[in-house]
């Protein structure tokens, strides 16, 4: 839900100058890779942030946090970029 939450503010920090086209997707292919890594990375350390400390639930282990942080969000990214470049096309198509 904190994705889901974050998603327009951060979509709406990193507009193109021009606006977004509506029937344009949030992909790789269409947006860029650094569109993406900002867009997406950002959306990924918020939500990662707000799970371990939750999971974790205390600031005395502040060090254990950054340290599930800075291991999954990485992780999680690439596995995300990966996917895309997978399973989604890179061929616009015509609506």
């Amino acid at each position: 839900m904190i994705f889901a939450y974050f998603r327009p503010l951060i979509f709406k920090l990193f507009e193109p100058r021009d606006g977004y086209e509506s029937e344009d997707e949030s992909t790789v292919y269409a947006r860029g890779f650094r569109w993406f890594l900002y867009t997406f990375g950002l959306l990924m350390l918020i939500h990662h942030t707000w799970f371990f400390i939750i999971e974790i639930f205390s600031w005395n282990e502040w060090l254990l946090l950054l340290r599930k942080i800075g291991l999954s969000v990485p992780l999680s990214f690439t596995l995300s970029w990966l996917v895309q470049l997978i399973f989604v096309s890179g061929k616009r198509t015509e609506r």
